[in-house]
């Protein structure tokens, strides 16, 4: 990438958004990513306070903020973050924009703003080192320090202005994969195949096409005096506008002998072709093939938990060094800052503020293999059972709770529980 700015940003945009609203790879690709990176919880944070107490404290004023954190009132974190990496996958980037609200338990919500209402093309010397930079404002030493927003989307029927306002930087959250030294603007995952997946779609539609015409003809007449026409229809150019209905008979000109329409057939050539250019797409975007296709006919056990293996750690590095400290680490900081400031958390607790981040758990094909390892890393003392638990997509404490919980109502109702493995 020659610039800090990708050329043809916005074009790329709105191409990237016609595929995936069009072209089945196109859509199954940004699903795939969007469900793999948050899953059906999103990630969640862990208070790590010393105090227990203040522990629980922390996290249940988070998860009751979390239920309503969407300033348009439709769905909660989790679903504020699928939206993210849809637009992440999709349009290379999303912009979140922290507002004042009356959300429950801290008063703020969360925005997400379309990337083109940031405008790419919008670029001003404002002199003594400040410049704004795709709708972006630096400072002199290359600091962000302002959003251009404008206030509806392009094409927005109630639009009231054309003219961006300046929003604090620490009042909005870019989430972007940088590319490149200096980057400002993110690129769609899809840059790199949508010419490929124009084409396959495409070869698609042909391919379709020419099965539905075959397969529109019953038969072909000759015509011994040689007065049969060409196709009925309209000549356009060079292309005749006609229609044909299922069980067509044409009449032929003299000189043509009758030949029953034998419809063409698919053969091994197109799916091999087909899987060669998915093949190509899906590593395009950083997909394993039967994760864009959902075609495992050519894998077994080994094979696919192999592939999966690097797939996760690619998804597992998007999470640590995209979405934390890009999306969550701001938002988690401003729902600490403004907890504090309105008394609902201590301003004297130096530790109020200390956190972890929960991952959604991943899914084996055959979990008793996995728990089994993971009982003997615990025994052998090269794992924690905090650890193996957040794996989980759990928080340590509360499934100590629930397991002490469950044990009490049992001696209360004098039951036989199920033997404790952790015992």
């Amino acid at each position: 990438m020659a610039t800090t700015v990708p050329v043809g940003l916005a074009t790329i945009r709105a191409r990237a958004g016609h595929a995936c609203r069009n072209m089945p790879w196109a859509s199954r690709a940004v699903e795939a990513w969007a469900t793999a990176l948050v899953a059906e919880t999103g990630l969640r944070p862990q208070s790590l306070h010393p105090s227990p107490d203040r522990r629980r404290l922390v996290d249940e004023l988070f998860a009751a903020w979390a239920e309503g954190c969407d300033a348009c009132g439709r769905t909660t974190l989790a679903g504020q973050q699928q939206v993210i990496c849809r637009g992440l996958v999709e349009a290379g980037e999303s912009f979140v924009r922290l507002v004042p609200g009356d959300g429950p338990a801290v008063p703020f919500r969360l925005q997400v703003r379309d990337p083109a209402q940031i405008d790419a093309n919008s670029h001003a010397d404002r002199g003594n080192g400040i410049r704004v930079r795709a709708g972006i404002e630096f400072d002199a030493h290359g600091r962000r320090t302002a959003y251009h927003v404008l206030p509806d989307p392009p094409g927005e029927p109630f639009a009231t202005s054309l003219q961006p306002v300046r929003v604090d930087a620490a009042d909005v959250c870019h989430i972007y994969e940088p590319l490149a030294p200096g980057q400002v603007r993110g690129i769609s995952w899809l840059a790199p195949v949508l010419l490929k997946l124009r084409d396959l779609d495409a070869y698609s539609d042909a391919q379709l096409l020419r099965q539905k015409i075959g397969a529109l003809h019953a038969a072909l007449l000759y015509s011994p005096d040689g007065s049969a026409g060409p196709y009925a229809g309209e000549q356009t150019a060079s292309a005749l506008e006609s229609g044909l209905e299922p069980g067509t008979i044409k009449v032929l000109p003299s000189g043509f002998d009758v030949k029953f329409s034998d419809p063409p057939e698919l053969g091994q050539e197109y799916d091999a072709f087909q899987r060669w250019c998915l093949r190509e797409i899906a590593s395009g975007l950083g997909l394993p093939f039967e994760l864009l296709t959902g075609d495992l006919s050519a894998v077994n056990y080994s094979s696919i938990r192999a592939g999966l293996v690097e797939f996760r750690r690619r998804v597992d590095t998007l999470r640590n060094q995209v979405l934390v400290p890009l999306l969550l680490a701001p938002v988690w900081r401003r729902f600490i800052d403004i907890a504090v400031l309105t008394g609902t958390l201590p301003a004297d607790d130096p530790d109020i503020g200390r956190v972890g981040w929960i991952a959604p758990p991943w899914r084996w094909v055959d979990p008793l293999k996995d728990a089994e390892a993971e009982i003997m890393a615990i025994n052998a003392g090269l794992r924690s059972r905090a650890e193996i638990v957040a794996e989980h997509g759990r928080d340590i404490e509360q499934v100590d709770r629930e397991r002490a919980e469950d044990r009490r109502r049992e001696q209360a109702l004098g039951l036989v529980g199920v033997p404790d493995a952790a015992a």
